[in-house]
């Protein structure tokens, strides 16, 4: 007993004890108040409270799905009043499900957690999308951990979103901790204070890195995964929910991928190609992927026309 309480008495230990001390108390601060360090987290944990009051909304019930295209294009309240006018039905309400730098992999995800096993449907999914979204990416494992992989999608992830030891570690690691799945959030808050001049290194390199890191995008007619994609058509289809893609309106006129084409047209899905737009013109977006207000206006006018006639065919 005695050796084992001299231990503590050493400096090192001493250290080791206050840095899990810290750890515990960042912990507990970023569980409390960790949705604060992002307005995309507040986000991501507003999609239960979504998913809540979409259940306890009488049909029909539309549930729009995307990413910061989506968020940038799409005026909600706009859009249901646009819809009705267009000859939706009157009750129509819709909610919105749009994480930032979310893909067809965090879509899957998400509404299997949030409102398949639930049991929380709305009657229709609308998906906004660029070219490449639908396809298979590389997901930010803490967060999916996190957010987005409940117990029951486990095993699926294991099979298809695990590519290495590593990445299964950083996923549990995400799903245990908020320091982990925050830590790029925090920790240029903290050496900012502790630093000095960190902000503007941190831009600069953090520039680099992005730039380093750039991955071609796959050319229209490559074939690319889709298998996310896949899982979330006929997840949604056995459910009875009716599912539209949206191809989004973007400064230049592109191709859906021919991988995303060919999966839709094999589960009949059809695309809604609003690209281009008649007068949205590159004035409209506020950089290469996002609609400015007035765009935000023209598209979400455009959509809630087209939509209505869409589910009528």
């Amino acid at each position: 007993m005695s050796s084992f309480t001299s231990v503590f008495k050493l400096p090192e230990a001493r250290v080791v004890l206050c840095l899990l001390a810290l750890l515990a108390a960042l912990e507990l601060m970023l569980r409390a108040s960790g949705h604060r360090l992002s307005h995309d987290i507040e986000n991501i944990r507003e999609i239960g409270l979504t998913s809540q009051t979409l259940a306890a909304a009488p049909p029909p019930r539309v549930l729009f799905v995307g990413n910061s295209i989506t968020q940038a294009g799409v005026d909600p309240a706009l859009f249901t009043a646009e819809a009705r006018r267009h000859g939706a039905d009157p009750q129509l309400s819709l909610y919105t499900a749009y994480p930032d730098s979310s893909h067809a992999a965090i879509w899957d995800y998400l509404l299997d957690r949030y409102f398949i096993e639930p049991g929380h449907l709305p009657e229709d999914v609308v998906i906004v999308t660029g070219r490449v979204h639908l396809l298979d990416a590389p997901a930010n494992q803490a967060q999916l951990g996190a957010y987005y992989v409940s117990l029951t999608d486990v095993p699926y992830y294991l099979r298809n979103d695990a590519s290495s030891a590593d990445s299964v570690i950083e996923f549990m690691l995400g799903k245990a901790f908020s320091v982990m799945t925050l830590r790029t959030r925090v920790s240029p808050r903290l050496f900012n204070v502790l630093l000095p001049y960190y902000q503007e290194n941190w831009f600069i390199l953090n520039r680099a890195a992005m730039k380093g890191a750039l991955v071609a995008k796959p050319a229209p007619q490559s074939e690319a995964p889709t298998t996310h994609l896949r899982h979330l058509v006929q997840s949604l289809k056995q459910r009875g929910v009716r599912l539209t893609v949206v191809a989004a309106p973007m400064p230049h006129p592109y191709v859906m991928h021919h991988s995303v084409v060919k999966a839709l047209a094999q589960e009949q899905i059809d695309i809604l190609d609003l690209n281009p737009i008649p007068g949205l013109t590159a004035d409209h977006f506020a950089d290469e992927d996002h609609l400015n207000k007035l765009g935000k206006d023209i598209f979400t006018r455009a959509l809630s026309a087209a939509l209505p006639n869409h589910w009528r065919k």
